[in-house]
Parts: structure tokens; C-alpha cells; sequence
């Protein structure tokens, strides 16, 4: 090494002065110095210490260590782990330049994933380390059980890792049910009269809302799934839907649909003209009931 453990404590420090000044909000730092072959098992392992024993591990890290032998592929200058304390692997041949401008680079990362949602929703980083190593604890015990056994773990681990990246990153994020997907769909509608496309008078739906409940709508993404009046309006869609099958039809396609205009119209198998004059009164159909109903509350 062209530097020594002292030289790199000065340097973190002098980086942690930069990192409150500028109101950085991250993990405790440590840093941990390793050679080529230790970077390429972190490497294998996603930068965990610690992990299950899978043949894809083992694939990955004599994939690494062929490229790096031959010359195809370099290694990077760190890995960090998204873990409280975080942990940072410095290469040990980097030198002591190199180790400052990495070091004060770690910070970035740190601060990245201390205030980043989707890791902070789903994860708590102070058992990032620790979850690990129960995971790898508990299926190597399974593999020595003889009830079970490692063809058994191994199956269901081939299974598991063909399932991992069809799987949400974000468990904050929730998987709306068809009904919610429904009345999100008819939020376009409401977030529409919000800024007038539909040409209705003072006494539309959202003026309506605005006037008695004062009620804004700024994002249909934010507000509609959960939004008792657009429950209101799919329950009056489905008594049009009962009372006039072919308007109700059009009307939900209209409102509903990803399609463009001309595939909505061509799917309805009707002139352009009148296509919309069924959506027209359809839409009024829906404002006058919705207008009672919201008067008689």
C-alpha cells in the first residue's frame, strides 16, 4: 500500500467536515480495506460478508475472476453496503489520491441511501448485516437436516431466484386490487373536470365538491382509489351500465380505456360522431345524478 490506516483517518475526517457542511444526513462510516480476490467474492455476493450457500454465487464470482485474470474486466475502486453502519471495501492497490476522492464519493452513497424511500420504506438498515447472516444460518441448517437436505433447499432456492426480480423493490408501494384500478381509472375523468376539458357549467361535479366540501384534486395519482366520490361515480356507471347497456358501455371504454380515440371508436364499431354524442350524454347522465345525490347528503 502507497498509504497507511492514519493517512486515511485524517482524510475521513477531513470528508466528514464537507458532509456536515453540507447538511448531509448519513450512516455511521466504516471502511474496510481488501485486495482483488476478497473485491470479487464481495462482488459475487452483492457485497454482503455473509450470505447462503447457492451455485449462482459460486457462477458469478468465476465469471468475475476469469474476466479480471484475463484482462476483460477491471474491478471497481469500492463496493458499499446499504447498511447502518454502512460499510464501504476500499481496494487495497488503490492509491492514496485515489482513496481520498473514493472516501469523500462513499459519503455520496451513504446519503443516497439514508434518505432514499424506497430503501428506508422497506428495509431497516441496522439489521441489513444481520438479516444476512440469520439467512445464511438458517438455510445452511436446513441443507444438514436430513428430514430436508440440499437438493430440497436447492430447488427451492433456483425457484426462488427465478421469482426475484418479478417482485416489487418497493414495499411501500401497493399492489391496487381491480376495484381500485377501476376507480383510479375513472380519477382521468375527475381530474378532466377539475380543469374544464368537459365543458360543463358552474355547477359541475368538481364545483360542486369544491363549493360544499372544499375539495381539490391535484394528482389522480394521489388521490382517487381511496376518494368516496369516485365510488359515487363507478356506482351510478353501473346503474347507466343497467338502464342503458350500450351507453354505459361506451361511456366506461371512453373513460377506462388505454386505447387511443380511434381504436375506442373502431372497437364500438360506430360513426365518430356518434360515438361522442353517446359519450356527451352519458356524461350528463352521470352529472345530474351525481348532483342530487350530493345535494340529498
Amino acid at each position: 500500500m502507497s498509504f497507511d490506516i492514519e493517512e486515511l483517518q485524517i482524510w475521513d475526517e477531513r470528508a466528514l467536515e464537507f458532509v456536515h457542511k453540507y447538511g448531509l444526513n448519513c450512516y455511521t462510516q466504516e471502511f474496510q480495506i481488501c485486495d482483488h480476490n476478497e473485491m470479487i467474492g464481495y462482488m459475487a455476493y452483492s457485497g454482503m460478508p455473509s450470505r447462503y450457500s447457492h451455485w449462482s454465487y459460486g457462477k458469478n464470482y468465476e465469471r468475475q475472476k476469469t474476466l479480471y485474470d484475463y484482462g476483460v474486466a477491471g474491478l471497481p475502486y469500492e463496493m458499499v453496503i446499504n447498511s447502518d453502519p454502512c460499510v464501504a471495501y476500499l481496494m487495497r492497490d488503490n492509491t492514496l489520491l485515489l482513496q481520498i476522492l473514493t472516501i469523500a464519493h462513499v459519503y455520496g452513497h451513504n446519503d443516497f441511501f439514508a434518505n432514499n424511500f424506497t430503501f428506508t420504506s422497506g428495509t431497516n438498515a441496522k439489521y441489513t448485516l444481520e438479516m444476512f447472516r440469520n439467512n445464511s444460518e438458517r438455510i445452511d441448517k436446513y441443507m444438514h437436516d436430513p428430514s430436508i437436505g440440499i437438493d430440497l433447499v436447492e430447488d427451492a432456492l433456483d425457484h426462488a431466484h427465478s421469482l426475484s426480480m418479478q417482485c416489487s423493490r418497493n414495499l411501500a408501494i401497493k399492489k391496487l386490487s381491480q376495484e381500485e384500478q377501476r376507480l383510479r381509472k375513472w380519477g382521468r375523468w375527475y381530474n378532466q373536470l377539475l380543469t374544464g376539458n368537459l365543458r360543463y357549467g358552474q355547477k359541475s361535479i368538481v364545483a360542486q365538491l369544491m363549493e360544499t366540501k372544499g375539495v381539490t384534486i391535484r394528482s389522480t395519482a394521489q388521490y382517487t382509489y381511496d376518494n368516496p366520490e369516485l365510488e359515487t361515480i363507478d356506482y351510478l356507471v353501473k346503474q347507466l351500465l343497467q338502464q342503458q347497456p350500450q351507453m354505459g358501455a361506451i361511456l366506461r371504454l371512453h373513460y377506462t380505456s388505454d386505447e387511443t380515440i380511434k381504436e375506442k371508436v373502431l372497437q364500438t364499431q360506430l360513426p365518430q360522431r356518434t360515438y361522442f354524442r353517446y359519450v356527451s350524454k352519458a356524461e350528463m347522465w352521470i352529472n345530474e345524478r351525481f348532483y342530487r345525490l350530493s345535494e340529498s347528503r
